[in-house]
């Protein structure tokens, strides 16, 4: 869910970025003895290409990555006492989302008490304020990793000792 909302962010700045091409386009196209505007209007419509990929890509490994890793990670179920934690116990003000997660995630981590835990967000907003930290704590999630590079790190040297 987390990763999905990222993309509509991203999807967001895109189309974004797309309509203020489309804007700097139709101003300089009004320029017809500009050699330099000639140029201008190449780049930008060339920028519009490229951003129109990017958005592509992005999707495209995105999609990837989730269709991976739903071959191999347990999916949690929605229950209703998840939803109704989700619902009374606010952990994460403002975001209904975060929170439900958060606590999907809590009620999850509770069903594995012996194992080794740990969280992986860069959202550090939501999810690395203290409060947070310490209802992961509370159930055994004893690392949080907001970049990923850190947590492969950590996992190398889990595999070495």
């Amino acid at each position: 869910m987390e990763a999905l909302s990222a993309l509509e962010k991203e999807l967001k700045y895109r189309r974004r970025f797309e309509n203020e091409l489309n804007l700097q386009i139709s101003q300089v196209r009004r320029d017809q003895t500009s050699s330099h505007a000639q140029r201008l209007l190449l780049y930008l419509d060339q920028s519009r290409q490229e951003n129109r990929a990017l958005l592509s890509e992005v999707k495209m490994r995105l999609f990837q990555a989730i269709n991976q890793i739903s071959g191999k990670a347990e999916l949690i179920d929605l229950t209703s006492p998840i939803i109704q934690d989700g619902l009374t116990i606010s952990l994460i003000d403002q975001d209904y989302t975060d929170n439900l997660i958060l606590h999907c995630i809590l009620h999850q981590a509770r069903l594995y008490p012996t194992e080794t835990q740990v969280f992986l967000s860069s959202n550090e907003r939501d999810f690395g304020t203290p409060e947070v930290q310490a209802a992961l704590r509370n159930v055994g999630i004893t690392n949080y990793f907001s970049s990923t590079q850190v947590l492969l790190n950590w996992l190398q040297s889990q595999q070495s000792e």
